[in-house]
């Protein structure tokens, strides 16, 4: 009898404190979203505080762990969940992004001393840009390629689909495979045509190149543009913002010319690149149906018409800020050895960036790049001067002849 009686206290003891939290509301508001992560806040609010446990879920992967405390005025927490920090969860969502199937983030918060807990949902409502499918890029300089991964992200996503039963048809597929890409790269561009392992297509002596892409959807206003790369000089006319705002669209059809191409768009546009050195991206900007666009890097190209820099060196005095993949500079300085004739003279230096081949006074010399370059070369000359001539040659072909003056005085 006495320990039913203490159970009822215990049980009553408990609803009581349960009672004194019923007031107390988890709110849940969204600010921002996009394919590749959201940002919302939570708030806790009611008459008594508690300290709460909480987690964001997506299905069962949990998205961020948190602790959050409730008072009688809303004191939100911000938080900013990025899908690419788990790539597992990036077919998922591809998937349920483009077969509409209401994919959403739960937040959970509890306090099991008092058995309190509350749950909230945000749905996931994300702009799912264009697809692209299978980029060919033909010029004389691009391979034809698909994204990085592309192929993989196909085989991985054909296997999922078919274990879970979900039917798909190859346009479906290539979409989430899109989707899923964008997500895992954190980015609205699709990962560069060109792998990072490869060698970035250089052109030199290039006025014109053209770019065709095949894609299978198209607004009216489609764009593939030459763009910069930081730190170098601005090219194409409009800049990014521009294009997006619809500010250049007198121009438009002149830039990039469209035609359908059995059941897909040809996008196709001849660049006048004369002149042009340095690192430049494509890129396809194009519109969805409510005309918000996006960006798809579809690789980078360089034109080097760049000769490597010469400069004499002196010890801790060398330096090398340049593009290693087009620009090069060679630094040397010479000592010599006195009470013989011809003379020896010793030469030593650095060599940086796109050399191939370096030659003193007529001879090819052996150098590692970036290590001091110490050699001995015979010049025949007596007490008096000289210039010695340098000859620099990088990895494309751009040859500079240099003076050093060499002074003999005994």
């Amino acid at each position: 009898m006495a320990i039913r009686k203490l159970l009822i206290a215990l049980l009553s003891m408990l609803l009581v404190k349960c009672a004194d939290f019923d007031d107390h509301v988890l709110k849940v508001e969204k600010s921002a979203e996009s394919l590749n992560g959201i940002k919302f806040s939570v708030s806790l609010s009611g008459g008594n505080e508690i300290d709460c446990k909480g987690e964001v879920k997506y299905n069962d992967v949990i998205l961020h762990k948190f602790d959050i405390t409730s008072y009688n005025w809303e004191k939100p927490l911000e938080f900013l969940i990025n899908y690419s920090e788990f790539p597992d969860i990036a077919q998922q969502l591809a998937i349920d992004f483009t077969l509409n199937k209401n994919p959403r983030i739960e937040i959970f918060v509890q306090n099991k001393e008092n058995n309190f807990f509350r749950t909230e949902y945000l749905t996931l409502n994300p702009r799912v840009p264009p697809v692209m499918t299978g980029i060919d890029l033909q010029n004389s300089g691009f391979a034809k390629k698909y994204p990085i991964r592309y192929k993989q992200e196909i085989y991985d996503l054909e296997y999922y689909l078919n274990q879970y039963n979900l039917r798909f048809d190859d346009h479906t597929l290539e979409k989430i495979a899109t989707v899923s890409l964008l997500i895992k790269s954190n980015t609205k561009m699709l990962p560069a045509i060109v792998p990072a392992d490869e060698n970035i297509p250089i052109y030199k002596d290039k006025n014109k190149i053209t770019a065709s892409v095949l894609c299978d959807s198209i607004s009216s206003n489609p764009h593939l543009v030459l763009y910069p790369a930081k730190n170098n000089k601005y090219y194409d006319g409009p800049n990014l913002y521009d294009i997006a705002n619809a500010h250049y669209t007198g121009l438009v059809k002149s830039m990039t010319n469209s035609k359908l191409f059995k059941d897909k768009y040809l996008l196709e546009r001849e660049f006048d690149v004369s002149g042009l050195n340095g690192e430049y991206d494509l890129y396809l900007i194009i519109a969805d149906k409510t005309n918000y666009y996006f960006y798809y890097d579809l690789g980078a190209v360089i034109f080097d018409n760049i000769a490597p820099e010469f400069d004499e060196w002196s010890v801790g005095s060398y330096y090398f800020r340049g593009n290693e993949l087009f620009e090069g500079k060679v630094y040397l300085e010479y000592t010599i050895p006195y009470g013989r004739n011809p003379y020896d003279v010793i030469f030593s230096g650095k060599v940086f960036g796109d050399v191939k081949s370096l030659y003193v006074d007529g001879k090819g010399i052996d150098f590692k790049k970036n290590n001091d370059l110490i050699f001995s070369q015979k010049i025949y000359i007596d007490d008096g001067f000289k210039d010695i001539k340098i000859e620099i040659l990088d990895e494309i072909g751009n040859l500079k002849n240099y003076y050093l003056p060499l002074i003999i005085s005994q």
